[in-house]
């Protein structure tokens, strides 16, 4: 798999999105426990950047709208919101976090 370095883990702030810009994609990555996820910095609604939502476990809401996204499948959870953003795998190797943007799941899959 052609696996992308992006960070080091700790330059990951426990629930603190932060974006990046991977392969020409915008993409927001955030750290939940044990748990790096990477996503479309987009909100599917009205293409609002996500990297600025409230987050909580296992979840990210949009800036502007409110509209939920779940960070594990892209999936859209309420309104105004009604598709999935684009996910990528994320491994984590020698405190390095790595991404597959060859994978993506969602809205564009």
């Amino acid at each position: 798999m052609p696996w992308i370095s992006l960070m080091a883990l700790s330059e990951l702030v426990e629930n603190i999105p932060r974006s990046v810009r991977v392969s020409g994609k915008k993409l927001l990555v955030l750290r939940q426990g044990d748990r790096v996820y990477a996503m479309e910095d987009r909100c599917t609604h009205e293409d609002n950047p996500l990297v600025d939502g409230a987050v909580s476990a296992g979840k990210i809401a949009c800036p502007r709208h409110g509209a939920l996204f779940d960070l594990a499948s892209g999936a859209a959870l309420t309104p105004p919101a009604y598709e999935a953003v684009n996910v990528y795998p994320v491994t984590v190797e020698k405190d390095v976090v790595q991404i597959d943007v060859t994978k993506e799941t969602g809205y564009g899959s």
